[in-house]
């Protein structure tokens, strides 16, 4: 059964007052898009190894994967830290409206 308060997706886009967050819609499509960085990066790692010769690129290959995962690992440290700052947020903002004073 769906809500019928539910807002249009992206509608947030739209507040200018920035009551709703974006951001939490958004992780999934942030995450992959890391991911899709991280091979690019990857890719052009080992090109730029083979490139300076045969044994940089061994070296690349060794290391290509290394990059991939430092870079993938921090997005995701980076965008978990995201998602626990903006449920902060909206913790914070429930509270206070259970203890306002009426």
């Amino acid at each position: 059964m769906e809500n019928s308060t539910e807002k249009p997706p992206f509608s947030a886009i739209f507040d200018f007052s920035f009551t709703e967050f974006i951001s939490i819609e958004l992780i999934r499509v942030l995450y992959v898009f890391a991911f899709i960085v991280a091979g690019l990066t990857m890719v052009a790692t080992i090109l730029s190894g083979f490139s300076n010769g045969l044994w940089w690129g061994f070296g690349s290959i060794i290391m290509a994967p290394i990059v991939f995962f430092t870079i993938v690992f921090f997005a995701r440290i980076s965008l978990e830290t995201m998602i626990v700052l903006f449920r902060i947020a909206e913790n914070t903002r429930e509270t206070a409206e259970h203890t306002k004073k009426e």
